[in-house]
């Protein structure tokens, strides 16, 4: 899960917290490949009910940006 839904080659780290006054904070950081060119992705998130819906942000985030630079 995370940055690399929108990369095979990806070298990411993730993270996740459950923090009383935040949420769930839900974190996806790295290295992906789009249309052949090397970016650095980071998605950082907070307030999210649970640590799936932060993942699941993460990855519709990320197919956003996808998009946006093929």
């Amino acid at each position: 899960w995370g940055i690399s839904a929108v990369s095979d080659d990806s070298q990411l780290k993730n993270g996740w917290l459950q923090y009383d006054e935040a949420g769930w904070i839900v974190n996806s950081i790295g290295h992906v490949v789009i249309a052949g060119k090397d970016y650095t992705m980071a998605v950082l998130t907070n307030n999210n009910t649970t640590q799936a819906e932060g993942q699941q942000l993460i990855e519709q985030l990320s197919r956003d940006v996808q998009e946006v630079v093929k």
